[in-house]
């Protein structure tokens, strides 16, 4: 990075996004010299065997409740006289990742809006509480199979909502450490180098450079509409409801790929000015390959392999 910091300046823009794995520590201080912001959830320190009680508790993975709470109702929607709670899971998964990203780090407003689940079930969307009194999305259809209060299903639900572990993790769910952006990113660097296929470092170096590159300029892609005005939406099949359920999904606009031209001007103007030579993009390579990282099988302790065979043979003597 530090050879070509003036490529990375012309390739990135104000308020761009980068996802990068653990190895970007090793950059935080030349990230903040180009004054780019670099922030990460805790990780356990050198030596520790477990986080400790304040780190491991600074904030939750909101797919982590979600699927918590997703198999307590689907395993209560399964038991006889339970039925009535199947059509509201859905709703309240939703509910888990609206909370999350409407409340900030609010721990009692993520509680008061999370139990108001209760009153909302049974029809009753006013009074929750004195932080969230009133539910913001207004009134409902009145086709929805509203539960009855104090109901055998309601009871049930009620159980799940109000968990003792779960209302302890819903004030830190997390707007921020979410791992649907880094999914995506991961699954970007598959295509720019798949795992079945062997690269040397400085390949592997090029092509998650590019895979950011890309990333950057194709996450957060508009919307794509019809000349009449109208979204575009492709129908799905859940891989989990097995064919018994489908559902549609915005498609984005094409992506794009500007970043392209930026790289080959770069490249064009890196030989006119910096390696017009020969001898010069020689000396320019070399300076490259004193920054590559040592060959993890030289990091190991060597072995005879005398020693190892008198080992092995050894084994068949006992």
């Amino acid at each position: 990075m530090k050879c070509n910091v003036d490529d990375i300046k012309s390739f990135v823009n104000e308020k761009d996004i980068f996802v990068g794995d653990r190895g970007f520590r090793d950059s935080i201080s030349l990230l903040k010299e180009l004054c780019i912001k670099a922030a990460m959830p805790t990780f356990m320190k050198k030596g520790e065997k477990q986080m400790s009680y304040a780190d491991a508790n600074t904030s939750r993975i909101v797919i982590k409740a979600f699927r918590r709470v997703s198999k307590k109702l689907e395993a209560a929607a399964k038991k006889s006289g339970f039925k009535d709670i199947r059509p509201w899971i859905k709703s309240i998964v939703n509910n888990i990742f609206w909370i999350s990203a409407s409340c900030g780090m609010d721990g009692d407003l993520k509680t008061a809006k999370w139990l108001s689940i209760m009153n909302h079930m049974c029809n009753k969307l006013e009074g929750h509480s004195s932080i969230y009194p009133k539910c913001d999305q207004g009134e409902l259809s009145q086709d929805c199979q509203w539960l009855e209060k104090g109901s055998v299903p309601y009871k049930r639900m009620k159980a799940v909502v109000e968990s003792k572990y779960l209302l302890t993790d819903v004030p830190k769910l997390s707007p921020v450490y979410q791992t649907y952006a880094l999914e995506v990113f991961h699954s970007v660097v598959n295509n720019f180098a798949p795992k079945r296929t062997h690269f040397f470092y400085s390949s592997m170096l090029a092509r998650l450079c590019v895979a950011a590159l890309h990333y950057n300029e194709n996450c957060n892609r508009d919307r794509a509409f019809i000349e009449d005005g109208l979204q575009c939406v492709s129908m799905v099949y859940p891989k989990a409801k097995k064919g018994k359920e489908a559902v549609v999904k915005s498609r984005p606009s094409p992506a794009t790929y500007d970043y392209v031209l930026l790289i080959k001007q770069a490249v064009v103007s890196r030989r006119e000015h910096d390696c017009s030579s020969y001898s010069n993009a020689a000396g320019d390579v070399k300076i490259l390959q004193n920054h590559f990282p040592v060959s993890l099988t030289q990091t190991f302790e060597p072995f005879q392999k005398a020693d190892l065979i008198a080992r092995h043979r050894s084994r068949f003597q006992r």
